[in-house]
């Protein structure tokens, strides 16, 4: 059962007037970048946008965290978009936001297939190879999650 203090989350359909209200709410974040709001919008409005594991964060106090472009973008584009939404994330969380590498657009193409055949990715970097010598992946059968194991070295 969720409370209403537990984190938790819902698809919904955001609407032009609610984003703008959320938007209120944006009290500690990065500044907009207008080209990126533009693009978004522009697939909004083209009926590309997809639903993803992605979306709107709110602390327990109702600040936004994350989703202010996308948030912008309905705004802009004046259409209801869904999207997954997040409520009473830990406000410190907001430091691991957008960490990741960019996927960029020759990675989305490679990746959908929709272009043809996926390119051949890059070559792992002699550093790579020798990490992922001395470390394996697993699944571990009790979580399901992903653990890496380091080998221990020997003592010579």
């Amino acid at each position: 059962m969720v409370t209403v203090t537990e984190p938790h989350n819902a698809v919904m359909e955001v609407t032009p007037s609610m984003a703008a209200r959320w938007l209120e709410g944006n009290t500690h974040n990065r500044p907009v970048n207008n080209g990126h709001v533009e693009r978004l919008a522009s697939e909004m409005k083209a009926g590309r946008w997809r639903l993803t594991h992605q979306g709107v964060a709110f602390s327990p106090g109702g600040r936004l965290l994350d989703g202010q472009h996308r948030l912008w973008a309905i705004v802009m584009a004046d259409v209801p978009v869904k999207t997954r939404v997040f409520f009473n994330e830990p406000a410190e969380n907001i430091e691991y936001y957008d960490g990741g590498l960019i996927r960029n657009n020759a990675d989305r193409m490679s990746l959908s297939k929709r272009f043809g055949k996926a390119f051949r990715p890059s070559r792992p970097t002699a550093a790579m190879k020798i990490r992922l010598a001395q470390a394996r992946t697993c699944i571990t059968r009790s979580t399901g999650r992903f653990t890496t194991v380091v080998r221990q070295r020997r003592a010579r």
